[in-house]
């Protein structure tokens, strides 16, 4: 399966097959006069192996690609890219994990090489090198680690935690990860009718309608509140003691979920831990029953996020970041996130002069 669009900074890797193996620290890189967030994106050649498998190219450094950070919704570990553009996936295995507990009792950050002890002292490392070395130069990287059942854990990366609830507009995204932006208001007004659960949202100028869903998650849900202070203080602290950036991401929910995922299965002994290299679908609720949203048609004008390409077009063009146009295997909102289903969600397009009124479809 190939993409129609192309990520310029993976093209430049070369022609050769290459394979996502993390998602690393956040950079700042210069580009016509601004200073543009990128996610450092390692990367490695594969190569065909027998019959349609692919093979990781073993003791070679990996390769660094610089991709925007409002780009991020692209970027998936285990993915495989040529040409820039994306061609499918290594992972083998998708798992569903039904009625996941995700608490302060099961759940917890920590870093990617951090270490744990047995119950007799001794002490063991749950992404051993020689079991998965994706994360070789970035074990600062944060993990989210939730508690399966006894002897079973999920271990997911907290860049993957903002791609798949965060990244589907890339303005947001952008604004969430700028410890400087941490103070300004996602919206102008947000009102919420207790008796029905309706919520009616302004969005603050720069915020896109498609973004609606999870402004209106970080503004209602403590547990989407607690991961963006979660997330400031990370980048603050990196800012103060000039050091790399490593996001620290929460899960935005409490509860119960059903969470399907895809990556690899890590024994060890009794021990297994189930590595996600990406989120599939979450079907935790949104916190209303429906929504209306209010945006300024010129306040949804797009952002250039300078790294990409529609493949096919003739005259090739940047795409804008919130350009809304999903990760190439994935389908529409709606299905990553079940609850919207049965959810309405309307847009109300406001001109300077004239309001009028459009269904802003979730599925688009």
């Amino acid at each position: 399966m190939s993409s129609d669009i192309q990520l310029e900074s993976i093209r430049r890797l070369g022609d050769d097959i290459y394979r996502i193996e993390w998602l690393g620290n956040i950079l700042k890189t210069r580009k016509t006069g601004s200073t543009t967030p990128c996610v450092r994106v390692l990367c490695s050649r594969w190569r065909l192996g027998d019959g349609n498998a692919t093979m990781r190219t073993r003791g070679v450094e990996p390769l660094t690609a610089r991709v925007p950070l409002a780009l991020m919704r692209y970027l998936r570990v285990g993915d495989l890219w040529r040409d820039g553009r994306f061609v499918g996936s290594s992972v083998a295995e998708e798992r569903e994990y039904c009625d996941l507990k995700i608490d302060e009792e099961t759940t917890r950050a920590q870093l990617a090489g951090a270490s744990d002890r047995e119950a007799n002292g001794t002490a063991y490392y749950e992404m051993p090198f020689e079991l998965f070395d994706g994360h070789l130069d970035s074990t600062d990287s944060w993990m989210v680690r939730i508690v399966v059942a006894e002897g079973t854990v999920l271990l997911i990366p907290a860049m993957e935690i903002a791609r798949f609830y965060f990244g589907r507009s890339g303005a947001l995204l952008t604004r969430l990860f700028d410890s400087a932006a941490s103070n300004q208001k996602l919206h102008r007004k947000l009102n919420r009718n207790e008796s029905t659960g309706e919520v009616d949202l302004e969005l603050a100028d720069g915020v896109p309608s498609h973004a609606a869903c999870d402004v209106a998650r970080l503004e209602l849900d403590p547990a989407a509140q607690r991961t963006v202070r979660a997330l400031t203080s990370s980048a603050i602290k990196a800012r103060v003691n000039m050091e790399p950036f490593f996001p620290r991401v929460l899960p935005p929910i409490v509860g119960r979920t059903t969470l399907r995922v895809g990556g690899v299965s890590l024994r060890s002994g009794n021990r297994e831990v189930f590595l996600v290299h990406y989120i599939a679908s979450c079907s935790h609720p949104f916190p209303f029953t429906a929504l209306r949203c209010h945006v300024w048609a010129d306040a949804d004008v797009k952002e250039e996020a300078g790294d990409t390409m529609p493949a096919a077009a003739a005259a090739p063009r940047t795409l804008s970041c919130d350009d809304h146009q999903p990760h190439p295997s994935e389908g529409r909102p709606r299905d990553f996130f079940p609850d919207l289903e049965r959810k309405p969600v309307r847009c109300v397009l406001r001109a300077r002069l004239v309001i009028s009124e459009s269904f802003c479809r979730t599925d688009s």
